[in-house]
């Protein structure tokens, strides 16, 4: 029987170690499992945004702080403090300035504590810009002597500054705004005496619009 002729040299065969096989067939097995794997992943539906979304972070948050009630009574007694600082001075009254310094605080403090005190009715003001409180008690009292400073006669700018404790840049506002009864003669301002006497009566009656000093 015929023997089919080799189409390779004899010296062309190249001898393997079979522990150098046995790695490149490893290799190619790693490899095809890999090629898998891709083809898989391209193949697979996108996941959802709920599968991707990272979870976010929440930070804490800390709770307002709370007034204990020792602050809340400490704030209490010093009210009652500035209040019969207040009382005592009677119908001369006394400035933020005065308080401050009879209390030996801050001149903001005080302040905050005696808007506290006019906000529930137990105080009010007189002037504006640097005002004088006084005890509602005394309210009469200072009332009836502002009105008893009015001539008896309509008021100049000037006479009205003296009569309600004002400026009399603040006299012309009050004017321009309506809320104090006068009228121009020629370059001049002149006060209606009622006007005079009725503006008087507001004070402690009405909230105050202003910022006092």
């Amino acid at each position: 029987m015929a023997t089919a002729p080799n189409r390779f040299p004899a010296d062309s065969y190249t001898v393997v170690p079979i522990a150098e096989l046995t790695r490149v067939t490893s290799l190619a097995d790693q490899l095809g499992r890999a090629a898998q794997q891709l083809a898989s992943s391209l193949t697979a539906p996108a996941p959802t945004r709920d599968q991707t979304a990272l979870p976010v972070p929440v930070a804490a948050v800390e709770p307002a702080p709370v007034k204990s009630r020792a602050t809340q009574a400490e704030a209490v007694a010093y009210r009652e403090h500035l209040y019969q600082q207040i009382h005592a001075t009677g119908p001369h009254g006394a400035s933020t300035a005065d308080l401050a310094t009879s209390a030996g605080q801050n001149q903001g403090r005080v302040h905050s504590a005696i808007r506290t005190l006019e906000q529930h009715g137990r105080v009010f003001r007189t002037g504006h810009g640097v005002v004088r409180w006084y005890a509602t008690e005394h309210r009469k009292t200072v009332i009836n002597a502002m009105r008893s400073r009015i001539p008896n006669h309509d008021l100049t700018v000037q006479e009205a500054a003296d009569a309600l404790g004002l400026a009399p840049s603040r006299i012309r506002e009050l004017v321009d705004a309506k809320e104090l009864d006068g009228r121009r003669v020629g370059n001049a301002i002149m006060i209606h005496r009622k006007g005079a006497l009725a503006y008087i009566d507001t004070i402690g009656t009405t909230k105050p619009t202003q910022p006092a000093a």
